[in-house]
C-alpha cells in the first residue's frame, strides 16, 4: 500500500501539463499545480503513516531522518 501511495504521489506530476494547457484562471491553475507538486512528499509523509510506527523507527535509525543521531546502523 506504501509503494502504491508513493508512485501514485509521483504519476501526479503527469498531469501538471494539462492542467496548464487548461483555460483555467491563472490563480487556480497555480493552485492546482502547487497541490500536484506536493503530492509526492505528501504522500511519501502518509505511507509512513500507515506503515506505523517499525518503519519510522527504522528510518531514523538507517539514514539518520526525523531527528536520528548518526544515521548508521550500530
Amino acid at each position: 500500500m506504501g509503494t502504491a501511495l508513493v508512485g501514485g504521489g509521483y504519476l501526479a506530476w503527469l498531469l501538471v501539463p494539462f492542467v496548464l494547457s487548461s483555460e483555467l484562471d491563472g490563480h487556480v491553475k497555480g493552485m492546482v499545480v502547487a497541490a500536484l507538486g506536493a503530492t509526492p512528499l505528501a504522500t511519501k509523509i502518509l505511507a509512513i503513516a500507515l506503515l506505523g510506527r517499525p518503519t519510522f523507527n527504522y528510518l531514523k535509525k538507517k539514514y539518520g531522518l526525523f531527528g536520528g543521531l548518526t544515521g548508521r546502523e550500530s
